[in-house]
C-alpha cells in the first residue's frame, strides 16, 4: 500500500486556511438592519466549501499526484503577488485604475497581446465600475479619478 502524502499535506494546509477564513468571515457584520445575510455570507459559504474539499483531499488522495513545473509556480507566485498589490492599492488609486492595472498584468502574464490587453482591461474596468457603482449602487473607491 502506497501512502499519498502530497494531497494529504496540501489538504491539511487548505483545511487550516479554511478554518481561519471561515472564522474571519463569521466576524463580518453589516451595519444595515435590512440586510439579513450580511457581508459575511458569501465568504462563509466559500470557507465551508473549501473545508469540505480539503477534508476530501485528506481522505481520498489522488493515487498518482503530479506537481506542475517550476515555471508554473513562478507564474502563480507573480499572480498572487499582483492580487495582493491590487488589494492594497484599491483605496488610494481607486477601483478603475487598480482593476485596469491588475487586468493588464494578468493579461500579460497569460501572454495576451499588449494593445488588446490594455484596451480590454480599461474597458472592462470602466464597465465594472459603472455596473457596480450605478447599476447595483455599491460604493467603490474613486481614488484619483473624479467620478
Amino acid at each position: 500500500m502506497k501512502i499519498h502524502l502530497t494531497d494529504r499535506i496540501a489538504g491539511l494546509f487548505l483545511l487550516i486556511f479554511a478554518v481561519a477564513y471561515t472564522w474571519q468571515a463569521s466576524t463580518l457584520k453589516s451595519s444595515l438592519p435590512a440586510d439579513p445575510l450580511g457581508p459575511g455570507a458569501f465568504p462563509l459559504i466559500l470557507g465551508i466549501l473549501l473545508a469540505i474539499c480539503s477534508v476530501w483531499m485528506i481522505l481520498r488522495p489522488d493515487p498518482n499526484p503530479t506537481w506542475p513545473p517550476v515555471a508554473s509556480w513562478v507564474q502563480m507566485s507573480i499572480i498572487i503577488g499582483s492580487l495582493v498589490v491590487y488589494a492594497n492599492i484599491m483605496r488610494p488609486v481607486g477601483f478603475v485604475i487598480a482593476t485596469a492595472l491588475e487586468m493588464i498584468v494578468l493579461a500579460l502574464i497569460f501572454k495576451g497581446p499588449p494593445v488588446k490587453s490594455l484596451l480590454a482591461s480599461l474597458g472592462t474596468a470602466l464597465f465594472l465600475y459603472f455596473l457596480f457603482d450605478y447599476g447595483l449602487a455599491l460604493n467603490l473607491p474613486n481614488g484619483l479619478l473624479p467620478f
